[in-house]
């Protein structure tokens, strides 16, 4: 630009000033040319200024300048430092610089990249710069005290890394992937300028091994880099898991129930099922008896299906079998008066007894009845008496029978009897027959009452049925059949007294002729009319 010397009346055109271009200041207006001021090979032009004073300019050429140029020629790596060589730098008099002097480099595609004092020494210099982003840079390079700028083009390649997936990377079936680690194991990052993306693997949740592929960590989303990928395995572990057995019971007799498992431990994945993991089934210590319990259930035939999974432990279970519950129930019984107790039976209910069992099995003892041996006293309680179940059993509840005492049934059969006509009845008996009477029991003790027959004394209406009568028998008894009996009535035989035979002389006959002048009957019932014929007694 123009550097203009004003007038003293403050007028400033061309008509009053002079130009000063590309030259130091080295004199006052008062200086004329030629005049020994501080100016070297300076021109000279004056004009009169408005209050008569001349002012005065010149041109001084300027000598500063310095040739800029790459200390080592080629391409340059993104991160690295690298040297510009300044040489030839002098100032406007021509003077070699020297000292700590600020430079500043520029790039057109990363901006101000150096911007500090730097040691000249006899006009050369070297500046360090680092360029970051591969590409083709201009740079631009002033010196400070210097006019002008230099610039320089350096081609800047990718950073060359090697990226190695970490090895040992792995994960249990059933988690989430972590993120991959890796390492830089050639080369190295630029300062600030971290990687970008993250590794990532062949697809898969089965266990196994699986290759860690380089990802999103690629050179498209780290353009500063070049990257060489070196990868790893990636192995999903099976998941660790218990089985442990849960405890289960059944009543005696019943069939087992399915035996189930809990898992611990890592337990399953979501989505995962028992049925889609495990095959077999558990199983158990054999025996069925209550007093064998509780018994071991076992792992059985019970594996895993699936690789995903690997059983740490398993535990055991305890199945229990516990008594069978069943009531028992008197038979009502009975007997005839007289006869011995039968045996005593029973029903059995509740669960009843389990196939192949029997009560002479399982029971011991036997029931028992109330004392008494009566009819009327009946009936008498069954009770349980001394009667048990074994082991594997349990009488829940006992409902006792009744034992009925039945009458005895007896049949009478009256004696049959005979008397002489006008003679008094002879005393009816009897004979016992059905079942008879019991030991002990009598004719005496037993009825009560006698035997009657029909009304009659004459022997014409003989025999006479001698029938029950008010003849019974205690409770007991039961007369089932009455026979009836016959009286029969016979003549009475009579005598006659005072009859005489007559004397005869022999005539070759027996017979004889009687006297029955003072005859009479002897042995007529009182109250009858018997008279004796005498006319025709020979």
């Amino acid at each position: 630009g123009a550097f203009f010397v004003q007038a003293e009346d403050g007028r400033r055109d061309k008509a009053t000033c002079l130009e000063f271009r590309r030259g130091l200041f080295r004199s006052n207006v008062g200086n004329a040319p030629g005049g020994g001021g501080g100016g070297r090979g300076a021109s000279t032009a004056a004009a009169a200024g408005a209050n008569g004073r001349v002012v005065v300019t010149w041109d001084i050429p300027d000598l500063s300048g310095f040739n800029i140029a790459l200390a080592v020629p080629g391409e340059k790596t993104a991160g690295s430092a690298f040297d510009l060589s300044i040489t030839s730098a002098q100032n406007s008099s021509g003077t070699p610089l020297s000292g700590n002097i600020n430079v500043t480099v520029t790039s057109d595609v990363s901006g101000t990249v150096h911007n500090a004092a730097v040691a000249f020494t006899a006009g050369a210099a070297t500046v360090p710069v680092t360029l970051n982003t591969p590409a083709t840079h201009t740079l631009t390079v002033s010196v400070t005290g210097i006019a002008g700028t230099r610039q320089v083009v350096v081609t800047v390649n990718r950073r060359p890394i090697t990226v190695s997936a970490s090895a040992g990377a792995s994960k249990m079936y059933g988690e989430s992937d972590l993120q991959f680690a890796y390492s830089i194991t050639a080369g190295s990052l630029i300062s600030g300028i971290p990687l970008n993306g993250a590794l990532s693997r062949v697809a898969g949740e089965s266990a196994g091994n699986y290759q860690i592929q380089q990802g999103s960590l690629t050179d498209g989303n780290n353009p500063n880099y070049a990257i060489t990928f070196v990868g790893a395995t990636f192995a999903i572990t099976p998941r660790p898991i218990t089985v442990t057995a849960n405890a289960k019971s059944k009543m005696y007799g019943e069939n087992d129930p399915a035996f189930t498992f809990t898992v611990g431990g890592n337990g399953l994945v979501s989505g995962d099922t028992v049925e889609s993991i495990f095959t077999g089934a558990l199983g158990r210590e054999a025996g069925e008896t209550v007093a064998g319990s509780p018994y071991t259930i076992t792992q059985g035939s019970l594996s895993l299906v699936s690789g995903n999974y690997s059983l740490s432990s398993f535990n055991s279970g305890t199945f229990s079998v516990s008594v069978r519950s069943i009531t028992v129930t008197a038979n009502n019984s009975g007997k005839t008066y007289g006869e011995i107790d039968p045996v005593f039976t029973f029903a059995v209910g509740g669960n009843g007894l389990v196939l192949g069992d029997t009560i002479e099995g399982v029971f011991t003892g036997n029931l028992n009845r109330h004392a008494g041996e009566t009819v009327v006293g009946s009936p008498y309680a069954i009770t349980q008496g001394s009667l048990v179940a074994n082991s594997n059993y349990s009488i829940a509840a006992f409902t006792p029978g009744e034992f009925a005492i039945g009458t005895r049934s007896i049949s009478v059969t009256a004696n049959n009897q005979v008397k002489t006509y006008g003679e008094a009845d002879p005393e009816f008996t009897f004979t016992v027959g059905g079942n008879g009477l019991v030991s002990g029991d009598t004719v005496e003790s037993v009825f009560s009452g006698t035997l009657e027959r029909v009304a009659g004394e004459a022997v014409t209406g003989s025999p006479y049925a001698i029938n029950q009568g008010t003849l019974s028998v205690n409770s007991n008894y039961e007369i089932a059949t009455f026979i009836a009996g016959e009286l029969s009535v016979t003549a009475k035989a009579l005598t006659v007294s005072g009859a005489a035979a007559n004397n005869k002389v022999y005539d070759g006959n027996t017979s004889a002729t009687l006297d029955l002048g003072g005859a009479a009957l002897v042995g007529v019932v009182s109250g009858d009319d018997v008279s004796l014929d005498t006319g025709s007694a020979v």
